[in-house]
């Protein structure tokens, strides 16, 4: 009997501190394209990856909830990945046809569009995961657009990190932001931005929602 107590008190210390461990991860890639043998100039391609995190012994809500919100993120909705490809080919496919209905336009003066998302894991550790979602998308226009969207979550609840969880002030931290903002794009101190051609209030930034917690600091975009 002490023999079989022992044993099962180190198990569970090992599962303990090997489930302290950093996840691991590994990337989901999807990618859709339409025609397959077009050029890429007029093919419609729609393209995903991200990363499904793991427990290293076993899985817990925390770990699930974190999948389920990067993935959100990646795909910017809540149907299937499959579905979103097929009906943004569909959407491609009625806008080329109402744009040469009635018309005499030429099929190949008319681009393909394009969805790229990539998740990048910045940091995986036994207590915080921070993820960078970097979308690139065109949808016909005279451009394309883009965005880099930040996530900082809790690794043991498996929530996502809201500025009032990370910072008590953040009048203190907009003076910061501030004052490197006016730094990194050499601007006059002594001149309030909103006479600089920001359009923000005097001489304070908002802070955005949108940071990283970095161990060189935090990055605000």
């Amino acid at each position: 009997i002490l023999v079989v107590i022992v044993v099962v008190g180190v198990a569970y210390e090992v599962l303990v501190k090997w489930n302290a461990l950093p996840c691991n991860y590994q990337y989901v890639e999807y990618r859709h394209t339409y025609p397959e043998d077009e050029d890429t100039l007029h093919q419609v391609e729609w393209t995903v990856s991200y990363p499904i995190f793991m427990r290293r012994i076993y899985t817990d809500e925390g770990v699930e909830h974190i999948n389920s919100m990067v993935e959100d993120v990646a795909v910017q909705d809540t149907v299937s990945i499959e579905d979103l490809s097929v009906g943004f080919v569909a959407s491609y496919k009625d806008f080329k046809a109402s744009m040469m209905s009635g018309r005499d336009i030429d099929e190949d003066l008319i681009p393909g569009w394009y969805y790229d998302s990539k998740t990048y894991v910045l940091i995986n550790g036994s207590k915080l995961i921070v993820t960078e979602c970097e979308i690139d998308e065109y949808q016909g226009g005279a451009h394309g657009t883009y965005g880099s969207f930040f996530a900082n979550y809790d690794v043991k609840t498996g929530r996502k990190l809201a500025l009032d969880d990370v910072f008590t002030d953040t009048v203190v931290v907009s003076e910061a932001v501030t004052k490197y903002f006016v730094e990194q794009y050499e601007l006059e101190r002594d001149v309030p931005l909103s006479r600089q051609g920001f359009f923000v209030d005097e001489h304070l930034l908002p802070v955005t929602p949108n940071f990283a917690l970095l161990p060189e600091g935090v990055l605000f975009t």
